[in-house]
């Protein structure tokens, strides 16, 4: 019987060959280039994408929308960019 390893160490992602850019050019994207830029398994509403705009630009704002909506989207993006 042939001893298989159970885990393998994954491959070391080589960052100087992933595409740079800024939150200027994600919230001045579609759906689907946010989608690729952020390497989502989700493509972003185009709503989302105008919230966390606003939210960039004017500091303050309060998000209101239906459960599932997709308020934690907005949230962590505009977090993260700050």
């Amino acid at each position: 019987m042939e001893n298989k390893p159970v885990w393998t160490e994954p491959e070391i992602y080589d960052w100087s060959k992933h595409e740079r850019f800024t939150a200027d050019d994600i919230i001045n994207s579609k759906p689907e280039r946010v989608k690729q830029l952020l390497r989502l398994n989700f493509t972003p509403r185009p709503y989302q994408i105008r919230m966390a705009r606003a939210g960039l630009k004017k500091g303050n704002s309060l998000i209101c929308l239906q459960t599932g909506a997709g308020k934690t989207f907005v949230r962590i993006f505009i977090r993260f960019n700050l």
